[in-house]
């Protein structure tokens, strides 16, 4: 589009053609995580009064025995019952071994009819839900995944080592 005389060209920061909404958007904190994804990971598709967020049905959980595929799982959940706020779960369905449905379900209980003024509020409390609750997450099981993970790592770490890769 060619810009006329006297006008302003129009921003299309984060915005190039092809892309998603959030093209540009590095996420720099765990809020940023939880509030945006890069394009090839999500998308939507959004007009004056609605936003359309496609979602397949698969979801892959680790076990003792590697990666397990469930084929019939929701990813697109209402966050709030009184205003027109959603989540979407992408990549792994649980966090420490609870279910990600789980854990916006029992969010959305305690949050009742309270409501935001921005939609950035909404990820703050939740995320403030999920570090203060300790019945989803006992410290016996914190510590659990935790070792889980550092071994996961030594052990890839040493398999590179192992392989020169």
């Amino acid at each position: 589009m060619k810009k006329r005389r006297g006008q302003k060209k129009k921003s299309n920061r984060g915005h190039k053609k092809g892309s998603g909404i959030l093209s540009g958007i590095k996420p720099r904190t765990l809020h940023d995580y939880f509030a945006c994804k890069t394009p090839h990971e999500s998308s939507a598709i959004l007009n004056k009064s609605a936003v359309a967020l496609p979602a397949d049905s698969a979801v892959t959980i680790g076990t003792d025995r590697g990666p397990k595929i469930f084929n019939t799982v929701n990813k697109l959940f209402t966050l709030s019952k009184c205003c027109p706020v959603g989540a979407m779960v992408y990549g792994s369905a649980q966090l420490m071994s609870v279910p990600w449905e789980t854990l916006i379900k029992t969010y959305r209980a305690k949050l009742r009819d309270k409501s935001f003024a921005h939609l950035e509020d909404y990820a703050s409390d939740f995320l403030r839900y999920l570090a203060g609750n300790r019945g989803l997450f006992p410290a016996a099981d914190q510590t659990q995944y935790f070792q889980r993970l550092v071994s996961a790592f030594y052990k890839w770490i040493n398999s590179e080592v192992q392989t020169g890769g």
